[in-house]
């Protein structure tokens, strides 16, 4: 088929009578219904499938097509505009106030139908397979990559004869729909291009003209016509006759309940929204307005209408309708920089000199990072700009006394001065380069130097020891950084060769642009306090070493009494030896397991020993990470013979727990106290049997010990008393033992104490966890 360049010249009327012929025939070729006089519309059989492909530019030319194209042609369009993946497509909307024909966005599983238009979804490719839609994505491939060819081969495939390819405006090469086109032309179909002078982008149409299968050449409101005579002359009309109107009318309800259903979820969204942007209106104290972009007040705060003459109907009216109760000139035009710049704009107003705001407007970003108008608040600043002002009326009011009267103002310096000079601190006043601008009598009398000899200079810092210059300076530039007052200390040389402790307090001096114009630094003379504070903690240490020797005896006592279960386990295996000597033959084994315990309480009695040696000489102890479960079953498996012997069951109960940060000596005695004093307890108590249960457990990121006896308990009134020394009524006890035991478990960093319980004792001791 020849290709037409331009479009044929046509009498008037022509092309409204060729498609007047065209509808005549296929009305012809349809059979009648059997109850014609009852069926308001017929569905057309489909005649053809146009593929209609596009880029840039694509949607002017969409929209001139489909105003020159009839309703009822039996023809179905598959529209592949070029979308962004990442948006919401309008391109069905728009072009369905084009055409009579219903024009959707496609759907996965939809059966093409004739007099219909099929739009692309966004970040789809799009396919037909026996005359039905087939949606996927798009697959992983270059920037460059579109559905366009992939449609078109898929089209020319499924239709063959009857498919028809349309290519419109956009950019492009040979991989933007000659490679589909050549497919249409392989399977038989017919192919039509953009004019390329009529397109907005020609890369398209002028690629598929230079491939050489172009059947037409036209802008895109002439093809209709020559779309409907080739279809009437070369693709056989369809002769089955539906009822169209029925219909459209379903897929009308369909699409209506589905928007609607979308509605009511947007509605609810909506509501929920407007509830928390009410809410949080409310709570806002700052006169608040949201325009949008047509300057129409959308939304405000009640604050608002204090500062502006609103009411609740005044929502979509402009802004520049509403009178505003505070000078601001510039608002208008504020408003119209800000749309245009999209930055945030600040403003100083009053109302009548005297209240006054901070004015503020901002953009007001939407969805996609679009502008949906702005947001103007205002901020009351009339304590901060009425100091402001009293600031500087103040300034200007000395500034005048200084211009008026220069020997008043020496007066008043002279005054400062003299006050200055009396005050027993040093007083430092230096510029930026740490040049000495003024001093008082102090500096001379704290160091022995004349001050004076130093103005002018940084030769002041020569009296600071070498090793702190560094900290000095680092001290004066964070306040040139900012900060407004910093504390500090530093030695400084006497000229008798002593050096001087100085607690020094440091503040900036700025001009009225905030720039740093000198640092006042006053100082005081702490050597003889620093070294009264040494005394007296020399002294605190003495007296802790006394109270530790104190202890050290009370704790001497208890040790002597602790020893007393290793020293009798040694003469009990001693004894227990000597029997198995006398015995022939010898049973070795036996008795090197004897000699073995008699080395193991040795060892044991040696341990205590050493450790009191070192908390009593230094007053602390060396602890290590240790296992206290371990430790607790072998303390109870030490008092199991006693405790069997007064018919006492000792039970554990034990969580696995890390290590503890502690010495396991010191708390196998503890925890022999406790069990010895719970043993006792229940045996005082004149019962014929009892339990003990101990228990491990994490409390406050802690390690807690607890021994619990079914004695007869501790009751509140007593349980304050139970760690006083001579606290113990037991005929042999010395009342020192859970005071030391408090000690030692004190000494790891932990705590000892009695949780009242009447019947049944309960102890409870923490540890800290090993790092």
């Amino acid at each position: 088929m020849p290709v037409k360049k331009t479009a044929p010249q046509e009498k008037p009327g022509q092309a409204g009578a060729e498609r007047a012929r065209f509808a005549a025939n296929r009305r012809k070729a349809a059979p009648s219904s059997p109850n014609t006089e009852n069926t308001e519309s017929t569905a057309q059989p489909l005649q053809a499938v146009v593929g209609m492909v596009a880029s840039a530019g694509g949607l002017e030319a969409f929209k001139q097509f489909f105003q020159a194209m009839p309703a009822d042609s039996g023809i179905a369009f598959v529209l592949i505009p070029h979308l962004d993946p990442k948006h919401e497509s309008l391109m069905a909307p728009l072009l369905d106030k084009q055409t009579a024909m219903p024009v959707v966005e496609a759907r996965d599983g939809q059966r093409l139908e004739a007099d219909h238009v099929y739009v692309i979804p966004p970040n789809h490719h799009l396919t037909l397979h026996k005359g039905v839609i087939q949606l996927s994505a798009p697959p992983d491939r270059g920037a460059g990559q579109t559905a366009i060819d992939p449609f078109l081969c898929s089209l020319a495939a499924d239709q063959q004869e009857r498919a028809i390819c349309i290519i419109l405006s956009g950019t492009g090469t040979g991989s933007h729909g000659s490679l589909g086109l050549k497919a249409v032309k392989a399977e038989g179909g017919m192919a039509m291009v953009q004019e390329p002078s009529s397109a907005e982008y020609n890369g398209m149409p002028l690629s598929a003209i230079d491939a050489g299968l172009a059947d037409y050449v036209l802008p895109p409101g002439q093809m209709p016509e020559e779309l409907l005579k080739y279809v009437q002359h070369f693709v056989a009309p369809a002769a089955v006759v539906i009822n169209r109107r029925y219909e459209a009318l379903q897929s009308a309800i369909e699409k209506l309940s589905t928007v609607n259903s979308q509605l009511r979820d947007k509605v609810d969204e909506l509501e929920n929204s407007n509830n928390d942007m009410t809410n949080l209106l409310a709570s806002v104290d700052n006169a608040t307005l949201f325009l949008g972009v047509d300057r129409t007040i959308q939304r405000f705060t009640l604050s608002a209408t204090r500062l502006f003459n609103l009411i609740a109907t005044d929502v979509g009216r402009p802004i520049d309708h509403i009178t505003a109760r505070f000078e601001d000139p510039e608002l208008s035009r504020d408003i119209d920089r800000v749309l245009q710049i999209l930055a945030p704009c600040e403003r100083e107003v009053s109302r009548g000199g005297e209240q006054w705001f901070l004015r503020r407007i901002t953009p007001y970003r939407i969805a996609d990072n679009r502008i949906g108008g702005v947001v103007l608040s205002l901020t009351d600043i009339t304590q901060i700009k009425r100091a402001e002002l009293e600031l500087r009326d103040l300034t200007a009011h000395l500034e005048q006394r200084v211009s008026e009267n220069s020997a008043q103002l020496q007066h008043e310096r002279n005054f400062i001065d003299a006050i200055v000079n009396t005050v027993g601190a040093m007083i430092l006043v230096i510029d930026t380069e740490e040049r000495l601008v003024r001093f008082n009598t102090a500096c001379n009398t704290t160091t022995g130097y004349d001050f004076a000899e130093f103005q002018g200079s940084s030769k002041w810092q020569n009296l600071i020891p070498a090793d702190e210059q560094d900290g000095v300076r680092r001290v004066n530039d964070r306040l040139r950084s900012g900060e407004d007052h910093i504390r500090h200390e530093n030695h400084w040389l006497h000229r008798d060769g002593s050096m001087r402790l100085i607690s020094w307090c440091n503040s900036a001096l700025r001009d009225e642009a905030g720039q740093v114009q000198h640092i006042i630094c006053t100082g005081i003379d702490i050597t003889e306090q620093r070294h009264a504070e040494n005394r007296a903690r020399e002294t605190l240490e003495e007296a802790s070493r006394l109270q530790r020797l104190q202890t050290a005896n009370e704790l001497a006592t208890l040790l002597a009494h602790e020893l007393n279960q290793p020293l009798a386990a040694i003469a009990t295996y001693a004894e227990t030896g000597k029997q198995l000597l006398r015995h022939m033959p010898l049973d070795h084994d036996r008795l090197a397991a004897n000699l073995e315990r008699i080395s193991q309480q040795s060892l044991r009695a040696g341990e205590a020993i050493r450790h009191l040696r070192a908390f009593v000489g230094r007053g602390r102890i060396d602890p290590v990470p240790t296992d206290l479960n371990a430790v607790a079953r072998s303390t109870c498996t030490l008092m199991a013979p006693k405790a069997r012997a007064r018919g006492v069951d000792i039970a554990l109960d034990l969580t696995t727990l890390p290590p503890v940060l502690a010495v396991d000596v010191h708390i196998e005695q503890v925890l022999l106290n406790l069990l010895r004093n719970a043993i006792d307890a229940i045996r005082d108590a004149n019962m014929s049997s009892g339990s003990i249960t101990v228990t491990t457990r994490r409390f406050e990121d802690m390690a807690q010990v607890s021994v619990i006896d079914s004695g007869p308990g501790i009751d509140a009134a007593v349980a304050d008393k139970v760690f006083e020394p001579l606290a113990s009524h037991k005929e042999y006890g010395l009342g020192v033992g859970l005071r030391i035991s408090r000690s030692l478990i004190e000494a790891h960093g932990g705590r000892l104490w009695v949780e009242p319980h009447i019947p049944g004792g309960i102890f409870h001791f923490v540890l800290p966890f090993a790092p």
